[in-house]
């Protein structure tokens, strides 16, 4: 009986093991499926669409091939297709479940005569740089990128925006191939081999034992009853027993499961793993259509790269490639002025640390703009509003506006959090208690008249650093000083500058910046008298004695809070900056 059941083990235990080896090996299908396609086109740009990404599904590995260099960027797909605009590229995307390319040519346009003409391209051809980018790479010859699945990512592709995009692009997907059946019929495989073997040994044994005792002569009756103790010692029987027995099958089973990978067992863990965020280094598709906290660290870090340069070097043109507006007005004439005096502070440095607060617009068209609150670079410094603006898809976000706030005496309002971002403002709204396109200039009549001016209850007063150090009295006390009037006089104007920047805030009001220009004029009362400039307006007059006015223009930047006009009350002032932009003699 037990050879029979030896047997069927011995058996059991070849089926087991030979269905393991057949599935991984004959039956085992492929780990990875790649699709290939060739590029004969000319086209400075290659857009590998979302659906040619997830054409299979998992992980996979595109390897981009070029003759030079290899620019790739993620993105999402709409901001791919936003910075290629009218321009020509190929269109790689899925149809009937394998890749298809398609060149789409430049825009044509209608000339005055009524003939079809290619829409001249733009100035910026190289993608290399954009801010639209979430991650970006540049290798010579090839380039292979990983990525994990997406729902709106897509790649862009190219050379040096002229040259031609790519020579070959392939993807390839990983599959699963495990074999979860594998692992315990190698298991069930080995145990019944085991018990076969064990089997058979003790039929042996057994036969062995009934052969010796026919072979042994008969013990005479007086030994039959006495008590010996045979030399025979029978086999153990009971739990004990077993444990010893199978401890040569425990060990077995033990390597084996030690030695085999994942692929070889089912996976019993998706019932009950709770997906959460975790670190990576590929980039995770933006679909809000906003700026991701990484993409806004990124493109505040260029700004600050090209400011210090700009000092380092001394060179105020470097900072045109990264601020615009009044703010480039204030930068510029800073630079200026600490060339020949470097004690004069520089203007609010754009920090490098993480934003306390990231605001973007949220839209699908240009220009953009984007509000950070940076928290302070030192101690005794306040947190800095910034402002940033893209103009159009292929141009980078400049630095529009910087504003101190003023930390101990106001509150920050509520607004959207960063991945949803809020709407413009329009200056002209009526649904805020004031429209932002009126606030700079009844701002700047308080400035000349005070509390006689008709808009100074607009404004709620109290924390209005601006206003306390440079309001009506500041200018009364100038016009009254003696080491001046005796010489020359003094008058004082104001102008709107750009456009206010308003965003909302989630009570249905808004935070808008406005700007405006503080002018000082100073003549002299004769011929014989001269004026004497000071400080910063001398820095820039670059000279130590006027003969002639002197005319010095100052750049004002407020954060204002404008409440819903469904609520009412006074405007807040949240912060303020300023800054000399000019000064002119004659």
């Amino acid at each position: 009986m037990r050879i029979v059941f030896a047997s069927l083990a011995l058996l059991s235990s070849a089926a087991l093991l030979t269905l393991g080896v057949l599935q991984r090996t004959v039956w085992l299908g492929p780990d990875s499926v790649v699709e290939t396609q060739v590029l004969e086109s000319t086209a400075p740009y290659t857009l590998i669409d979302t659906s040619a990404l997830n054409l299979n599904s998992g992980n996979k590995t595109l390897t981009i091939y070029g003759d030079g260099n290899v620019f790739a960027a993620y993105a999402a797909t709409p901001d791919i297709k936003a910075w290629l605009g009218e321009d020509s590229y190929n269109s790689i995307s899925a149809s009937e479940g394998t890749l298809v390319l398609t060149e789409v040519p430049p825009k044509l346009l209608i000339d005055e005569f009524g003939n079809s003409i290619t829409a001249p391209r733009p100035e910026i051809t190289n993608p290399a740089g954009s801010d639209l980018w979430l991650e970006e790479y540049a290798q010579q010859g090839s380039l292979a990128l990983k990525m994990s699945p997406s729902t709106d990512i897509a790649v862009l592709v190219a050379n040096d925006g002229v040259a031609p995009s790519a020579v070959k692009i392939s993807i390839a997907w990983v599959l699963d191939n495990s074999t979860p059946a594998a692992g315990p019929l190698f298991i069930g495989g080995i145990l019944l081999l085991l018990i076969g073997i064990w089997q058979v040994f003790k039929a042996l044994s057994r036969n062995k034992r009934t052969t010796n005792k026919t072979k042994r002569p008969r013990p005479p009756k007086l030994q039959k009853a006495t008590k010996q103790k045979s030399q025979y010692v029978a086999p153990k029987r009971g739990r004990r027993a077993a444990g010893s027995e199978f401890v040569a099958v425990g060990l077995a089973g033990v390597l084996l499961l030690s030695g085999c990978s994942s692929q070889y067992w089912p996976d019993f863990s998706a019932a009950t793993v709770v997906a959460t965020p975790s670190a990576t280094d590929e980039p995770v598709a933006n679909t809000s259509r906003v700026l991701s906290t990484l993409q806004v660290e990124r493109i505040l870090g260029r700004i600050s790269e090209k400011i210090n340069q700009a000092h380092s070097e001394r060179n105020a043109e470097i900072l045109n490639e990264r601020v615009a507006g009044a703010e480039l007005e204030v930068r510029s004439a800073n630079l200026r002025v600490r060339l020949s005096n470097s004690a004069v502070p520089k203007v609010v440095d754009v920090s490098e640390k993480a934003p306390q607060v990231i605001l973007p617009q949220r839209s699908d068209n240009w220009p953009k703009v984007l509000y950070v609150v940076q928290e302070p670079a030192t101690a005794e410094s306040s947190s800095v509003l910034l402002v940033l603006k893209q103009d159009s898809p292929r141009k980078n976000y400049m630095l529009h506006s910087s504003v101190e706030l003023n930390n101990s005496t106001v509150h920050f309002p509520d607004v959207a959090i960063s991945t949803v971002g809020a709407t413009i403002v329009p200056n002209d709204s009526k649904l805020l208690t004031y429209s932002p396109g009126s606030v700079a200039e009844a701002y700047a009549n308080i400035l000349l008249v005070g509390e006689e001016s008709e808009y100074y209850g607009w404004f709620e007063h109290e924390g209005d650093l601006y206003l306390s150090n440079f309001g009506l009295e500041y200018k009364q006390q100038r016009l009254q000083d003696r080491n001046i009037t005796q010489f020359a006089s003094v008058a004082f104007s104001n102008e709107v500058g750009q456009d206010a920047l308003a965003i909302s805030t989630l009570d249905g009001g808004a935070l808008a910046v406005v700007n405006l220009r503080e002018i000082e004029i100073v003549t002299p009362n004769s011929a014989y008298d001269k004026i004497l400039p000071q400080g910063q307006v001398a820095a820039l007059l670059g000279k130590a004695e006027a003969e002639k006015k002197v005319t010095a223009k100052y750049s004002v930047k407020l954060l204002v809070y404008i409440p819903p006009a469904s609520v009412g009350g006074s405007m807040e002032i949240l912060g303020s900056s300023w800054g000399i932009v000019s000064a002119v003699e004659g």
